[in-house]
């Protein structure tokens, strides 16, 4: 890690004070199957009355402490009730204040404010707990990202999503994009505190990101998300693993944003070397030809990745933390791996036959096709046996 040159650097304490829990060992149990019981699905003609409602391309849900949850669908946030019934339309398409030209991933925390990214400015828009529009940041004009990306001489900038802790305070994940040299694209993933007038880098990676055109295979994600107690997990999914012989672990880092004193917790997974099949799949998709230099350079790239990444995805509820592989039976289910991080520890393994929308007060949430014209959203009880060790 290292401090933005615009930031106070007293958050740098909690190099000092990490520990490490619960490195796992061998002889856990199977993970629990059919622990998903849909209770609500909703969002085409059946169930909805009002035309506005109904679902055209929903793009993103987040869901509050009260259940209602929140689609973005047509460039607007549709509410709905813990029932799935109709309550109000928040933003509409346009450039104006609280529009949206490209709206994307709705997040929702604790203290009631929504942030909605919108790739149209490179950036986001957030309301009140009141659902009022309060500001939007664009990345390219705001004066501490343009900086941040001067400083680090960045061809490009943008936020992949934001939480909105208060009117001023912000946890933000930024993708920093370097000029193109020769076939590479250099990328940096960034984990920031944006406190309003200075912002406080968490987390850093920079990786290899394009070639010949394409993203690159297994140079991995900043994944993360809030907890409750003011603490954010992160984890890079290529950087955030150690693999020495038959131990391989990736790592969850939780960072307290109260005083960024961090903790660590290590869980086991079985590396998966990266196929020369794979390798020659990737090759054959790259723009300038199966044998062209730019083909080689990304055989090395993943060559030097050498494993599968460990995570896929990574969801928040609560104190809990969802790791979901990117191994997948052949029935295309999810080995998801459930942490508490009040505890520090792994306390379940679960089979999830989907890759949610959002895990919320022990509920999943996803997007399907519906029967008729319209899509739906349906939510599904999680079995409490998930929760418990």
């Amino acid at each position: 890690m290292k401090t933005l040159p615009s930031v106070i650097i007293a958050y740098l304490l909690f190099f000092n004070c990490s520990s490490d829990f619960d490195i796992q060992t061998e002889g856990m149990p199977p993970p629990l199957a059919d622990v998903l019981t849909l209770e609500l699905s909703f969002g085409d003609e059946k169930t909805i009355d009002k035309d506005e409602f109904l679902f055209a391309q929903p793009m993103g849900i987040t869901v509050n402490d009260s259940g209602d949850i929140f689609v973005v669908d047509e460039n607007s946030v549709k509410v709905y009730d813990n029932n799935g019934k109709e309550k109000m339309i928040i933003g509409r398409p346009g450039q104006g204040p609280g529009e949206f030209l490209n709206a994307g991933n709705p997040i929702i925390t604790q203290s009631g404010y929504l942030t909605v990214t919108d790739i149209g400015i490179f950036g986001f828009s957030v309301f009140g707990p009141d659902y009022k529009f309060i500001y939007q940041l664009n990345s390219r004009t705001n004066p501490r990202y343009r900086r941040l990306a001067q400083d680090n001489e960045w061809s490009s900038i943008g936020v992949n999503r934001a939480y909105t802790l208060s009117e001023n305070y912000s946890i933000v994940f930024v993708a920093g994009f370097e000029p193109k040299r020769e076939a590479v694209e250099y990328r940096s993933s960034l984990l920031v505190y944006d406190k309003g007038d200075t912002l406080i880098e968490i987390a850093r990676y920079r990786v290899k990101s394009h070639v010949g055109g394409m993203t690159t295979l297994n140079q991995g994600s900043l994944l993360g998300g809030m907890l409750t107690g003011n603490r954010v997990v992160y984890s890079h999914s290529l950087y955030d693993r150690v693999i020495t012989g038959n131990n391989a672990q990736y790592i969850l880092n939780i960072v307290s944003l109260d005083d960024f004193k961090t903790t660590k917790i290590h869980h086991r997974f079985t590396p998966e070397i990266i196929s020369d099949e794979a390798i020659s799949l990737w090759q054959s998709r790259v723009r300038t030809g199966k044998n062209s230099p730019e083909a080689k350079l990304l055989k090395d790239i993943i060559k030097e990745a050498k494993y599968q990444e460990p995570i896929m995805y990574l969801f928040t509820d609560r104190q809990f933390i969802f790791v979901f592989s990117p191994r997948r039976n052949e029935t295309k289910d999810y080995l998801v791996d459930i942490f508490d991080a009040d505890e520090g520890m792994y306390i379940n393994s679960a089979i999830f036959p989907f890759q949610p929308r959002v895990i919320k007060n022990g509920y999943v949430y996803k997007v399907r096709a519906g029967g008729g014209e319209f899509p739906v959203v349906e939510k599904y009880k999680i079995d409490p046996a998930v929760y418990v060790k």
